[in-house]
C-alpha cells in the first residue's frame, strides 16, 4: 500500500492515499452491531490517536516555556462522534498568540512544525494500527476448520 500524501490544513490533518484501507475499514464497521461495533470503534479511535499523541508530545516539547501552562495544556483527544482525533490546547487563551505573534510580540511556533515533523510518520502509523484491527476482525470472524464452523 502506496501512502501518496498527508496534508495538512490548519490544526487538523486529512490522511489521503490509502482509499483501499479506509473502503475495508468502513465496509468492516457497517457489517457489525451491537457490542461488536462499540469495540470495532473503540479499537479505531485507538488506532487514529496514536499519531495525535506524537504530535502533541512533539509540540510539548517545543512550545516555550515560562510557567508551563502551554506546555501543560496541550493533548491529545479522542472525537466523540466521529472516528478520530484532535490534538489542541485547553483553557490556554494565548496559545494562538505565541505561535503567530501579535503586534506587540513575536511569533513562538509550536504547533506548526510538531505538524511538520509528525507529518511523516501519520499515515503509516495509522496504517499500520488499522491493519492490526482488520487482522484481528478477519481472524476472529474467519471460517475455522477445526471447528468446522465461523466462529
Amino acid at each position: 500500500m502506496a501512502i501518496k500524501a498527508v496534508s495538512f490544513r490548519s490544526k487538523a490533518m486529512k490522511l489521503e492515499g490509502v482509499p483501499q484501507l479506509i473502503k475495508t475499514v468502513r465496509a468492516l464497521g457497517e457489517t457489525m452491531s451491537g457490542e461488536t461495533k462499540g469495540a470495532f470503534d473503540d479499537r479505531v479511535r485507538d488506532a487514529m490517536m496514536k499519531p495525535a499523541e506524537i504530535m502533541a508530545d512533539e509540540a510539548r516539547d517545543m512550545a516555550p516555556v515560562i510557567t508551563g501552562a502551554l506546555r501543560n495544556s496541550i493533548k491529545a483527544y479522542r472525537l466523540t462522534k466521529l472516528v478520530g482525533a484532535i490534538v489542541k490546547t485547553a483553557d490556554v487563551r494565548y496559545a494562538a498568540m505565541v505561535e503567530f505573534g501579535t503586534s506587540k510580540t513575536s511569533a513562538h511556533p509550536y504547533f506548526r512544525p510538531a505538524m511538520n515533523a509528525v507529518r511523516p510518520l501519520a499515515a503509516n502509523v495509522i496504517a499500520e494500527e488499522l491493519k492490526k484491527v482488520i487482522d484481528d476482525v478477519a481472524t476472529k470472524d474467519s471460517w475455522h476448520e477445526k471447528d468446522g464452523a465461523p466462529t
